[in-house]
């Protein structure tokens, strides 16, 4: 992926200048734009000592929002002071933001167990089609799919303090859909998936994404006359960047990544790799193309693409993916 550590996109731009003032929130990663800056503190904050019998603690927000953070008993083995800070978020650097963020520390607190963060939106404003993101270590903002709702409430349960806001589900620019894959490089197998391409942001040729979701092998997988499977089927997409190439002719590159170890019933062990990429970075020497009709916006992108290696097997990936 082309990198532009040194581009300040067009939406960035009420929020910092190219310049000393710019201190991205992370580093980023390769080929992604240049991540945020961290959220600015208010002043409001609130702060409790929470030891191994549990606790909470809240914080009303100035816009009427609030955040309360759960410490369930035996999550601690000390007392650990905790500390919760309003922060602004910008919409224009969190898409989708919704009220006031909150700064949840210590970062790296030990935690045995996870906490339960409730968010109240700022009245009226009810928690449907709402969750939850966090500014991770990296520096961009990642949504959380896996919430609770209820009247009032958006809850997700974590083991990651740090910058936390509430957010819609999804903006008008992500895409999301399934995917499919088959490999005959080394064992053959096939995978399937989610993803949402969470919209990173643009400039005059390239938009950018952070692909989140999940990819499923389908076991088992066949080793001469073994038949071998993993401990986990499903694992969670590791972080990179996807992004639409908009000048003639448009490209759609990113990477659908997933490696499993494997126990087999001759007691061997194995693993497969998905292998695959839109861009050429693996299977270097290979042809690859789209096979058969394809499209791609930034509404829509679909089609099948096939990395072929000779002898050396070929790995194949369909997707439709589209605005939520």
């Amino acid at each position: 992926m082309r990198r532009r550590g040194s581009l300040c996109w067009a939406f960035f731009a009420l929020v910092a200048a190219c310049g000393p003032a710019w201190v991205p929130g992370g580093p980023g990663i390769p080929g992604g734009p240049v991540p945020p800056p961290r959220g600015r503190a208010s002043g409001l904050s609130a702060m409790a000592t929470i030891g191994p019998a549990g606790g909470t603690l809240a914080l009303v927000a100035s816009d009427g929002g609030s955040l309360t953070m759960t410490v369930p008993a035996g999550a601690l083995g000390a007392a650990v002071n905790f500390t919760i800070d309003e922060i602004a978020t910008d919409p224009l650097v969190l898409i989708g933001a919704i009220g006031r963020g909150y700064r949840l520390g210590p970062v790296g607190a030990p935690l045995v167990l996870p906490v339960t963060l409730a968010f109240a939106p700022p009245p009226p404003m009810a928690p449907t089609g709402l969750t939850a993101a966090v500014q991770a270590a990296v520096g961009y903002w990642f949504r959380v799919y896996s919430v609770t709702r209820n009247a009032t409430t958006v809850s997700v349960v974590t083991v990651s303090l740090g910058d936390w806001s509430l957010v819609t589900v999804a903006t008008q620019r992500d895409l999301s859909g399934t995917f499919t894959l088959a490999s005959t490089e080394a064992l053959p197998f096939n995978a399937s998936g989610t993803v949402t391409l969470q919209y990173l942001g643009e400039d005059s040729s390239f938009a950018a994404y952070l692909p989140q979701g999940t990819i499923t092998l389908a076991a088992p997988v066949a080793k001469g006359t073994a038949s071998c499977s993993p401990s986990v089927s499903t694992l969670e997409l590791p972080a990179s960047i996807a992004e639409i190439r908009k000048s003639p002719p448009a490209q759609f590159r990113w990477g659908i990544n997933g490696h499993w170890d494997l126990a087999c019933t001759d007691a061997s062990a194995a693993f497969v790799s998905t292998n695959f990429d839109s861009l050429g970075i693996t299977n270097i020497g290979c042809s690859r193309g789209y096979s058969g009709a394809f499209t791609i916006s930034s509404a829509l992108v679909q089609g099948t693409y096939l990395i072929d290696c000779g002898a050396g097997g070929s790995v194949s990936a369909t997707w439709s993916l589209t605005h939520p």
